[in-house]
């Protein structure tokens, strides 16, 4: 799922990677493309890294990587050089959007989305807001809501 892009504090794209990027990550991460391809993938918007389908197909281009990052906690620490500053770097969420932009990953955005599975195809709805959710919500994403008010159970 991708983080829908909006204006906060006045900062345009406030999830984008560029905001919430370390400069080491962004060193690390992006030091082999151009230019032209770092500015694309910077501008893109984070991914929601716990709400990922994955196929054995990515196990090489995008589990694999990510596994050797964890390695490496630089990659994890917040150094205040995200552009946001201190509190503010992403940490996995920055690593898991950088790699899904760098191969191509297909990213769903929120509300109603097709997800392809073995069994046909299941329709799924996905969302941030509270007010934005239905009968049929599977997920709420929610880091600002208190959930236990948010989500009744039957």
């Amino acid at each position: 799922m991708v983080i829908p892009d909006f204006t906060y504090k006045g900062i345009k794209n406030w999830v984008s990677v560029e905001n919430r990027a370390t400069k080491r990550v962004i060193q690390t991460l992006l030091n082999d493309v151009n230019n032209e391809q770092r500015m694309a993938i910077l501008r893109k918007a984070n991914i929601v890294a716990g709400v990922q389908g994955l196929t054995r197909a990515l196990l090489n281009d995008y589990v694999l990587p990510l596994y050797q990052n964890s390695y490496d906690i630089s990659l994890f620490e917040d150094d205040g050089s995200a552009p946001l500053g201190w509190g503010e770097a992403r940490h996995d969420q920055i690593l898991s959007s950088i790699y899904v932009h760098r191969i191509g990953y297909i990213l769903n955005e929120l509300g109603w989305s097709t997800i392809e599975i073995s069994t046909g195809n299941k329709h799924v709805h996905v969302h941030h807001l509270l007010n934005e959710t239905n009968k049929d919500t599977v997920i709420l994403l929610s880091s600002a809501l208190d959930c236990k008010k948010s989500i009744r159970f039957r």
